[in-house]
Formats: C-alpha cells, structure tokens, sequence
C-alpha cells in the first residue's frame, strides 16, 4: 500500500513538471516566433523602444543598481546581443500585448482615454523628476536630475532623444509629455505590426497548440498509464494505414507550412506577383491562400501551387527602388509638343 501511495505521488509530482513545461515551452515559441517577425521588419525600431521603456521604467520606480565599486547606476540593459534582443521582444510581447489588444478593439471614446492616462502619469513623472517650485513657470529637466537614477551614457542618450538631437531644445513638461506619449505609440505600433499578420500568427499558434496537446496526451499516457501502452500495437498499425492514405496530404501540409511559417515570402495586405498576375494578399490558410486581383475578384490558391511555381514569388511590399513604367498610345494627330510637355 506504501507502495502504491508513493507511485502515485512520484507520477503526481512528475506531471506537476511536465505539464507547465509544455505550456512555457509553448509561449516561448509564440513568443520568439513573433520575435522573429519583429527583428524582420522593425529590429532597429524594437531595440530604442525596449530601451525608451526600460528608462522610462527605471524613472518612474525611481530606483537604480548601483555599480559597487564607482556607486553609479547600472546602464539600462540596449538589447545588443541576440539573444538580448530576443528577451527584450519576448518582453515587449508578453507586457504589452493584452493593453495593444484592447486598444485595437476600443472605441474612440476608450482610446481617448487611454491617451489622458498616459498623459497624466507623463505629467505626474516629470513632476516627480524635477520638484518644480511654485515660483517657477516652467519647469526644465536637467541631467542632474537624473544621475542618481541613470548612467552618464543614458543620461546623455536620453537628453538626445528628448530633444531629438537638436540642444536647443528646452527640455520643458510638453517636450517630456509629447516624447512619452511618441513611445507609447510606437509601442502599439511595433505590436500592431505582428498582429497585423494576424493569419500566419494564429495558424503557427494553432500548429503549436496541436504539437503540445499531442505531447500532453502522450505525457499522460507515459506517466499515468505506463502499463496501457503495450496495447498501443493496433493503433500504431491504424496510424500506419492512415499514413498511407493521406501521406500525400500530409506532405502537401508539412510544405505548406515551411512555406508560411518559416519562409514567409508574404504577409497580409502585401501586394505579390504570382504566376504572373499581380494580386494582394487577403487571407493565409494552411493549404490556400485567398488574394484579391485588380478587377476586386477573390482568387484562391493552393500553398502547394505556390511553393512548386518555378517563377517564384514576387512581393513588391517588400522592395525597395521600385520603377513603375507606363505606356500611352496617341495618335499623331495628337503627338504636339504642348501635348507631350503636359505628359512630362
């Protein structure tokens, strides 16, 4: 019976680990899947916002490590490696994702709200950072203010940012407020962008919930039922018909998915040349993709299509210099110098 007790609590105990692991493992890949969509396209934007919050942050708590040996705050951490700026990315996500979410689905009334918040607690910090006295009318923040809370190299990069590298700029309450308020825009702005894509998210999060679902399942089974799977013979010989009938799916899907998760040669709203034609990307499925041609029509395609078209794809969202050329046919009889210079 002793026995039995502590078997039971040995499999209690192990599932305890296993289960919240597979979920962390789960967020961690959302996570730093979206972190890949934010250093494609926005890597540089990503890195000054983390470091603008991280200041900002450090601000408002209005504490700061302290180096031991010289008794100066710690430089707030830029995100250089990359690892860093993977964990900066995985931060901004999971810390700002839920407030973004909401202001996306708000109505003006909400945002405006929102909005005199933030302004508020702008307000609120410049006046905990300077002790304006009431004699005077306008208040300047200066570096002093900031070295008990900041490194030199911070203060100074913070003052630059504030005056957006013009030193003539006094650095008064609307000056801080507005650079606040720029940050927290950018902010929604720099997640808005993944949740942009919003296909190619949800079918790698549905992709990643059907793997740690498939783990659990198996988990449980190896944990709770070990003796259960010396029966599993006949379901492994189902699965291995199953297999043989939709292997070719199978495949086609595996594809797919290489295709749009990890290669991504286009993302929503993106205006792409395939086969020829010129269209815009509406919707992204695990087998189609929806577009919608120039004459407002919905063309489906097959991924598998897409991802055999020797042709490629050409995605002209994403290219830079682009010529456009235009072909007009007049008649002589119209080809005048006044004619043509209007043309030009």
């Amino acid at each position: 019976r002793d026995e039995s007790t502590t078997t039971i609590l040995w499999r209690c105990n192990l599932a305890a680990v296993a289960f919240p692991t597979l979920w962390a493992a789960q967020w961690l890949m959302e996570c730093f899947y979206c972190t890949r969509l934010l250093k494609q396209y926005c890597e540089d934007d990503v890195a000054q916002n983390s470091w603008e919050r991280a200041v900002l942050k450090r601000l408002a708590s209005g504490k700061a490590d302290k180096d031991p040996e010289t008794e100066l705050p710690e430089a707030v951490v830029k995100g250089a490696g990359p690892f860093e700026f993977d964990l900066q990315c995985a931060g901004l996500i999971q810390t700002e994702r839920h407030s973004v979410m909401a202001w996306q689905k708000g109505d003006e009334e909400a945002k405006e709200t929102i909005r005199d918040q933030e302004e508020e607690d702008a307000r609120s910090l410049f006046t905990k950072l300077v002790h304006p006295a009431p004699s005077d009318p306008t208040p300047v923040l200066k570096p002093d203010h900031l070295k008990h809370m900041l490194a030199p190299d911070d203060i100074r990069r913070l003052v630059n940012w504030l005056q957006e590298d013009c030193k003539t700029v006094a650095l008064t309450e609307t000056v801080f407020v507005d650079r606040v308020m720029e940050t927290r825009e950018n902010t929604r702005d720099l997640l808005g962008s993944i949740f942009s894509y919003a296909s190619i998210v949800a079918l790698f999060r549905t992709v990643v919930e059907c793997v740690t679902y498939s783990l659990a399942f198996i988990a449980g089974l190896i944990i709770f039922v070990p003796e259960g799977l010396t029966s599993l013979g006949p379901i492994s010989t189902g699965l291995a018909g199953f297999m043989l009938i939709f292997g070719s799916l199978i495949r086609e899907i595996g594809e797919c998915l290489v295709l749009i998760l990890v290669i991504r040669p286009f993302d929503i709203d993106d205006c792409v040349v395939v086969s020829g034609k010129r269209l815009i990307v509406v919707e992204i499925t695990m087998l189609t993709t929806r577009f919608l041609n120039s004459n407002g029509e919905v063309v489906r395609i097959r991924n598998a299509h897409i991802f055999a078209d020797k042709d490629g794809v050409v995605n002209l969202s994403h290219s830079k210099n682009l010529e456009c050329g235009v072909e007009i046919d007049l008649l002589a009889a119209d080809s005048t110098p006044e004619v043509l210079g209007n043309l030009e």
